[in-house]
């Protein structure tokens, strides 16, 4: 109902010439406020521009000989009944995140389009999948070529490709060219905030002076700078011990909006750094849905759960846990596991030759527990190899992930295969998390969301494996990357999501963001990441370009590409 409602505001909108940033800004504040997904969604557009769009995909399903001649001949009949840049735009609008096979060779054949327009659409096209799949040089590239190209873009997708080489400028270390972007979006919208915001966020390292100006110049002071600004501005006040006025501004959003998620989390942030005080975490949660008590202090000392239905039987579902050093915390996530209102599955814990007593407080729980079954790794190979070697073993119809520092919710078993059995043509599905540190504060998204999608507490059929194979093995950042060769093997539709928190996870300094060689630093870059960003993307592309299979055993040694030394090895 909430989607239908959006959509048809928005189809209001656009007839009366409304600007595309405003209605997809309540947009957001809506799924925000609403509990649906902040991230990872589907992205929501007309039905009609989807059905469209549809028409001219409908080729590349069965890509034959005859195939590209077919598009051409629908691309011409649609040209004679509009112009050019209209259809590019819808194009664009109807396609807008491009996910499988059928897709990506459809936006790489509109970029090789002899119709200047046409090109321009699959340039946006495939800058805007590469901005979401992380390849941000492909990105640049693309949204380069475009704006190189005014003659033949249009308003809303110049607007578009600004706003995507911002970002993989900013991502690629190109500070001084993101900014100089900015200031044409600025230019070119004046009376937005949302690129004033923006540029704060850019120089929140480089020059925090010129960061506070901007952000009292959105109005931040007064909590109506938006998500992201509001966040930054409450962000420098904490850092500068001032919590009281943070305590004041949350306030001011919760009267602005009652239930307001970030308003609640900027509420326990202060009061935890004030005086420890943990109590106000309560009222997050209420925003999620989900009840909660406290049987001790921090994290350790919650308890979660929420209202749902329970099924009586159903299929053997596998759970692989896998830890390094986990002593301290993965009594906790193991607890939450066998605490379970799905009772019938499989815990695979896979300890990567700890140096502490994980294997030991393992075999403990086990000894009580017979669902509960102990591997242990003979080298520390990382955490996807252990993945690998757990799923190997695996027994269940379904397979899924959990890591040792986390914490599921009551129903993340009930909800994940509720929602696979629903409908046999789902693969995988996915849901959201909250993130919390060990004395309850909230880990805030610079973009002030506090919800996003859980990279790695994924449900899988079996039978995927068969197909496309195990995780790469390489040290840190490949749930993504797993991911994405399942959605380009099934298409999204395959990829369910589940747009509620099931998962919530321990923020802490060992993760492997925040340490050793896959750390992001404050700017959100790492040069080993971008390089490997990079490089299965380019795998993907050219197996999708030569119709071969995405395939990868997961064993090092046959791995189909070459990635960064630092993310291999043994230790």
């Amino acid at each position: 109902m909430l989607q239908r409602s959006y959509l048809f505001l928005r189809a209001a909108a656009l007839r009366l010439g409304v600007r595309p940033e405003i209605y997809q800004g309540a947009g957001r504040m809506l799924r925000s406020v609403s509990g649906l997904s902040e991230t990872l969604v589907e992205d929501v557009r007309s039905a009609d521009d989807r059905r469209f769009a549809a028409r001219f995909l409908a080729p590349w399903q069965d890509e034959g000989p005859g195939t590209e001649a077919e598009s051409r001949a629908a691309l011409a009949a649609a040209l004679a009944e509009r112009p050019a840049g209209q259809l590019a735009d819808r194009l664009v609008r109807g396609l807008r995140r491009i996910d499988s096979r059928p897709e990506l060779r459809f936006a790489r054949f509109l970029a090789g389009s002899e119709t200047p327009a046409l090109a321009q659409a699959g340039r946006l096209l495939l800058a805007d999948r590469a901005i979401f799949w992380r390849d941000f040089h492909t990105a640049e590239a693309e949204a380069e070529a475009y704006l190189a190209d005014p003659d033949s873009a249009t308003e809303a997708g110049t607007d578009m490709a600004l706003g995507l080489l911002v970002s993989a400028k900013r991502r690629l270390g190109k500070l001084d060219e993101a900014l100089a972007l900015n200031r044409t979006q600025m230019q070119r919208a004046p009376l937005d905030k949302e690129h004033l915001v923006r540029r704060a966020r850019m120089l929140a390292l480089e020059d925090p002076s010129e960061m506070l100006r901007l952000l009292k110049r959105c109005d931040a002071e007064y909590a109506d700078a938006g998500l992201s600004g509001n966040t930054l501005w409450c962000a420098h006040l904490l850092a500068q011990g001032e919590v009281d006025e943070v305590e004041r501004l949350a306030r001011v959003l919760e009267m602005r909006l009652p239930g307001n998620r970030l308003a609640r989390a900027l509420l326990v942030n202060a009061q935890v750094q004030r005086d420890g005080e943990q109590a106000a975490i309560v009222p997050v949660f209420e925003t999620l849905g989900l009840e909660c008590t406290r049987d001790g202090p921090g994290f350790d000392g919650l308890r979660l759960a929420r209202p749902h239905e329970v099924p009586d039987a159903g299929p053997l579902v596998s759970i692989v846990m896998t830890a390094y050093n986990a002593e301290a915390h993965i009594g906790t996530a193991i607890g939450a596991i066998l605490a379970q209102s799905y009772r019938r599955f499989e815990l695979i814990v896979v300890d990567d030759c700890s140096g502490d007593a994980t294997a030991e407080r393992v075999r403990e729980i086990a000894a009580r527990d017979g669902r509960v079954r102990l591997m242990s790794t003979k080298v520390n190979g990382g955490t996807y190899l252990a993945k690998n070697a757990g799923i190997r073993t695996a027994k269940g119809a379904f397979v899924t992930l959990c890591d040792s520092d986390d914490m599921w919710t009551t129903d993340h078993l009930a909800a994940h295969l509720a929602a696979m059995q629903a409908d046999a043509g789902r693969t995988v599905s996915t849901s959201d998390w909250l993130r919390l540190f060990d004395d309850c504060r909230v880990d805030i998204n610079p973009t002030g969301t506090i919800v996003e999608v859980c990279p790695h507490s994924t449900f899988f059929r079996r039978e995927v494996f068969d197909r496309v194979g195990l995780f790469d093995s390489v040290r840190f950042g490949a749930d993504r990357e797993f991911i994405a060769r399942i959605t380009l093997e099934w298409g999204q539709p395959a990829v369910h999501h589940i747009p509620r928190v099931l998962t919530i996870g321990r923020r802490h300094d060992a993760s492997l963001t925040t340490s050793g060689a896959g750390m992001l630093g404050p700017d959100q870059k790492s040069d080993t990441r971008l390089e490997y960003w990079r490089i299965w993307n380019a795998w993907h592309a050219a197996r999708v370009a030569e119709a071969a299979p995405l395939y990868n055993s997961g064993t090092p040694d046959e791995r189909p590409y070459e990635v960064p030394a630092e993310m291999i090895g043994t230790r």
